[in-house]
């Protein structure tokens, strides 16, 4: 029996674009929990190391959220998303690596977070960027909202999944699991048949993305309701990850729970 596919699935580029977004939406998730456990239960970090470590895990959105848009702009995204997955799945490799030769640090475990975090964003505004150029204006919606259903899925299963990794197989090795997941995730992107056309008119200087940038937050601050919700979304984020700085610390530290049940807590969070 044949199975038929409908709608929106009929496009193959849109399939694997949708799978590795989903594979890579789970990797995030797994990273966001694993690392900080790895610092918290194997280097024994103290308040202010698990601090920086969570700043630097969040940093990347605004660091480079505004460049990658540029780079999305003027690059063929493809190629961009495997990069960025690539990227990804190498700092991820590091860790589990540095920790068989005993070179495990809180330092590698910051830069990885945070250059991990740079790649993810490139993915992630490359990605939505892409979407329009594969599908119809009228099946626009259906295709965000069934990459953001995964993304919630991934929300709800990844942190009970990294904790029962990180409990069963220890940190190292989850993250090195979230690191073949980067590369199963490229594989699927390097086999989409794209045409991809670029305007190479705008040559590369500071000067130049610069104002494109400056273009682009003044046209998100001029819309009321773009510029509400982009506040509303930094003050969020914020304390989000005012508390995620001890909240690990705390309930391995304090509450001693095991690696399993705080990611049974962080997905009943992401619910």
């Amino acid at each position: 029996m044949r199975l038929e596919l409908r709608g929106i699935w009929r496009l193959a580029n849109y399939r694997l674009l949708w799978g590795a977004a989903t594979i890579s939406s789970f990797g995030s998730q797994v990273s966001q929990i694993a690392i900080p456990l790895l610092a918290v239960i194997t280097l024994h970090a103290s308040p202010l190391q698990m601090g920086v470590l969570a700043a630097a895990q969040n940093a990347a959105v605004p660091v480079f959220g505004l460049f990658a848009g540029v780079l999305a702009d003027r690059r063929r995204r493809m190629p961009l998303l495997v990069f960025a997955d690539l990227a990804r799945a190498l700092l991820l490799l590091s860790i589990p690596l540095a920790w068989w030769t005993d070179q495990l640090s809180i330092a590698l475990l910051i830069v990885v977070a945070f250059l991990s975090g740079a790649f993810g964003v490139v993915f992630d505004v490359t990605r939505q960027s892409m979407i329009p150029t594969m599908v119809d204006r009228n099946q626009l919606v259906d295709a965000n909202g069934k990459i953001y259903l995964s993304e919630t899925a991934s929300d709800l299963v990844g942190p009970g999944l990294a904790g029962a990794m990180v409990q069963l197989l220890g940190a190292p090795v989850a993250i090195l699991i979230d690191a073949v997941s980067y590369l199963a995730s490229a594989t699927l992107l390097v086999r989409m048949k794209l045409v991809e056309q670029i305007s190479n008119a705008a040559p590369w200087s500071l000067r130049i993305i610069g104002r494109e940038i400056a273009e682009g937050y003044r046209t998100v601050m001029s819309i009321p309701i773009l510029q509400r919700m982009s506040l509303s979304v930094a003050a969020g984020n914020l304390f989000e990850s005012a508390r995620n700085a001890v909240l690990i610390l705390f309930m391995t530290r304090e509450l001693d729970f095991s690696a399993s049940l705080v990611g049974i807590i962080y997905a009943i969070g992401g619910a």
